[in-house]
């Protein structure tokens, strides 16, 4: 949608204002994106998995060191549940999780 409407603008020679225009769109990517995360880490937590702090890799919640980058993992205890995960985290997983599809 945001697409359309800016190639929409674009063609008709129209002035806009993006910030206006586009904020409907943008809120509602969001809020999406939002819930994503939140059933991302659901999925996580149901296979007795959890995110390595420093790459951000899915690993065991017992692991003690990530099999990806070798970082040491603290204890599940010492970890917040509620911490977002970074964007460069988010980009990161998404191409994998498309090889899987």
């Amino acid at each position: 949608e945001i697409g359309k409407k800016v190639y929409e603008k674009v063609l008709s020679g129209e002035s806009f204002n993006i910030k206006e225009e586009l904020k409907e769109e943008c809120d509602k990517i969001d809020a999406l994106a939002k819930e994503i995360e939140e059933a991302r880490l659901e999925i996580l937590k149901l296979n007795n998995k959890r995110l390595c702090p420093n790459c951000f890799a899915e690993i065991e919640k017992a692991a003690a060191f990530c099999s990806k980058c070798g970082e040491k993992i603290p204890p599940e205890e010492e970890v917040v549940e509620s911490q977002e995960v970074p964007e460069e985290a988010k980009e990161e997983v998404a191409p994998e999780e498309e090889k899987k599809e």
